[in-house]
């Protein structure tokens, strides 16, 4: 069987065909689309099957999804396939990938399919533009400070009704404190008194025009993150009821299920192992001198870590009742991990097995844990210097 192999880069494509026993064919390509197009009927005459290339940049995914729909493809990354210093060579890398993809020596990466990708650039997009309003925030209230603004410390939400009014008529040139006051909702806890001493400001031209720059802004991210939220729930339409499963699991919001891709992978094992929460293995003669997580996926691992978080503050949940056993002996950084890999392993079985998760609450009452739970208490109880015998309570009929 033939292979493929493409050494990618911004204007050209260094591809190579071979089977492995017989010399291989070398051609280059350009990165056009007409190129793409011409790349794909010399693969086709050669009768390809199966194309390997490196995960260049952004380079290689007009190259994926051009070939995606009539070729088996493969993504190295580019650290597997590292060439010896002073070998480096175009045409070189493309064999040293086929090489190595026969020896099984390469690393590769996971690619999505055409559908979750299209989901998975949206929420990458509208994570960008939290990440960008959440620094607005901190931008806005730093300028309300340095002149001498003091509305956060009145009121608990700045970017609410009352504090977006007030704003706004700031930006507009109203800088006269009881008429900003007045623009106050009666259920504010501040009384206008406070709010007037809160809004004596001084402000500067500068500072106007900075203001409203950053409300602008403010509102055309919130715009553009609603308008992203209402296209992704278009596309999740189909897979409402894998979302509405996720999000029974404590601490899993809606955004969270929406961010989760585990279907694709066979094992629970295998998608911690891509989201980098499960311990690593370094060993040499037996022994393992490393067991710091791999890298993973930093987006989605971070996103996990928020929702074991949110799980183990979950009052009641088995995940409290998990972490706080786990903190005397691990301390909580620990301990989280290790509701990280759970919350992973939870999250595999409700999305591959469609399973519905299941609230044991903060003690376990299946038969096993309960009796593990017994051991372990009359363990501690010979220890202090009492002896005790298990044994289990018989129900009794109830009197009439």
């Amino acid at each position: 069987m033939k292979l493929a192999a493409i050494d990618v880069h911004k204007k050209m494509l260094a591809v190579v065909i071979g089977d492995g026993v017989t010399p291989f064919e070398r051609q280059r390509f350009g990165a056009m689309p007409h190129d793409l197009a011409r790349l794909e009927d010399w693969l086709k005459e050669h009768e390809i099957s199966e194309v390997v290339m490196e995960s260049t940049a952004e380079y290689w995914k007009p190259v994926w999804n051009r070939l995606e729909k009539g070729f088996r493809l493969h993504l190295a990354q580019a650290q597997s396939n590292a060439a010896p210093p002073g070998r480096k060579h175009d045409f070189g890398d493309a064999e040293r990938l086929l090489r190595r993809l026969n020896a099984g020596e390469l690393r590769l990466s996971y690619v999505p399919d055409i559908e979750q990708r299209a989901w998975r650039t949206l929420v990458r997009a509208r994570q960008q533009r939290v990440e960008q309003t959440t620094r607005l925030h901190h931008e806005l209230e730093c300028l309300l400070e340095t002149v001498s603004v003091k509305l956060s410390s009145v009121v608990s939400d700045i970017f609410g009704a009352s504090g977006r009014r007030i704003l706004h008529r700031i930006a507009a040139g109203e800088t006269d404190p009881v008429a900003l006051a007045a623009l106050g909702d009666q259920r504010l806890r501040a009384t206008p008194a406070e709010l007037a001493a809160a809004l004596s400001g001084d402000w500067r031209p500068e500072q106007l025009l900075i203001l409203q720059l950053q409300l602008e802004q403010l509102d055309l991210h919130e715009r553009h993150i609603a308008s992203m939220s209402k296209t992704l729930t278009e596309l999740l339409k189909v897979h409402q009821a894998a979302i509405q499963r996720l999000t029974a699991i404590p601490g899993v919001g809606a955004s969270g299920a929406e961010r989760m891709e585990a279907k694709s992978f066979a094992t629970s094992d295998a998608l911690a192992s891509w989201l980098g929460v499960c311990p690593g293995m370094q060993q040499s003669a037996g022994t393992n001198f490393r067991r710091r997580p791999p890298r993973g996926n930093q987006q989605l691992r971070g996103v996990l870590w928020q929702m074991a978080w949110a799980a183990v503050h979950t009052k009641d949940s088995y995940f409290q009742s998990r972490f706080q056993s786990l903190v005397p002996k691990h301390g909580a950084k620990k301990a989280v991990s290790i509701i990280v890999h759970l919350l992973v392993r939870i999250i595999w079985k409700v999305l591959h097995q469609k399973e519905e998760y299941v609230e044991k609450g903060a003690r376990a009452t299946n038969a096993k844990a309960l009796l593990r739970r017994a051991t372990r208490l009359s363990r501690e109880l010979r220890r202090a210097g009492y002896q005790i015998a298990i044994s289990p309570i018989l129900s009794t009929p109830s009197s009439s």
